[in-house]
């Protein structure tokens, strides 16, 4: 499998599964050499490699007009992925800018902890520990996807249709991949700011996901942190 298709079958894994197998990881280290992966900006960290943890910071929104709202989602559990949940413990994202924000632990879901409303940055320390329990690391993100074309609600001919995006930076992502509507399959796409997807009547939300992924080195070997944007719209398909 070449790293490109790597890249691609983690990024469909994700999508769909939300966590990653501590054999899609390995696959991904592997195919480093090939890009960014994972993206130059990001440091796998450091820690005591007790905790399984999955980190998810997420940018979502419908349209090119709505304001999205970042979100940080920790699973933290203890030596490996399905272990005794971690409560208690401290779990913080610092921005370049020194901005700190403490995620908060789920009043029903032991060792799940939630944040939001921060600014989405190019770049975040995440630290989190428990007793002697620690790790940390540097995760780097896509800027925010935006939808350039086609426009919201119009109206296209059945068959497949061109999908064009920008980041609001410049960037571009690991992983890149549409979630037309209608039942239909992920469909994975090279982040060059366009790409087809089938176009089923009547039509409904197609979504654009890109992503970055690093694997945490300071935890058990399928830890991991992810940064994904995704923007969407409606389309009528006649």
């Amino acid at each position: 499998m070449r790293p490109s298709e790597i890249r691609r079958f983690a990024a469909l894994v994700f999508s769909r599964h939300g966590m990653p197998t501590a054999a899609i990881l390995a696959l991904i280290a592997c195919s480093s050499t090939a890009s960014s992966s994972p993206p130059s900006a990001s440091d796998s960290g450091s820690g005591s490699k007790t905790l399984y943890v999955g980190a998810e910071l997420t940018l979502s929104s419908i349209g090119a007009s709505t304001t999205p709202l970042p979100s940080l989602s920790v699973v933290i559990e203890q030596a490996a992925r399905g272990g005794t949940a971690v409560s208690g413990a401290a779990v913080k994202l610092t921005a370049s800018d020194g901005v700190t924000v403490t995620a908060a632990e789920s009043a029903t879901v032991p060792g799940s902890y939630q944040a939001s409303g921060f600014t989405w940055e190019p770049t975040w320390h995440l630290d989190i520990s428990s007793g002697l329990d620690h790790l940390e690391a540097t995760v780097a993100a896509p800027g925010r996807t935006t939808i350039t074309a086609p426009a919201q609600n119009a109206t296209v001919p059945a068959g497949q249709v061109e999908i064009q995006w920008t980041d609001a930076w410049g960037e571009k992502a690991q992983s890149t991949w549409v979630s037309p509507c209608c039942g239909q399959s992920v469909v994975d796409l090279a982040d060059t700011g366009s790409g087809f997807a089938p176009a089923i009547v009547p039509g409904g939300v197609y979504m654009i996901y890109r992503q970055d992924v690093t694997p945490l080195a300071g935890g058990v070997s399928d830890a991991f942190a992810s940064a994904t944007t995704s923007n969407g719209l409606y389309l009528n398909v006649q």
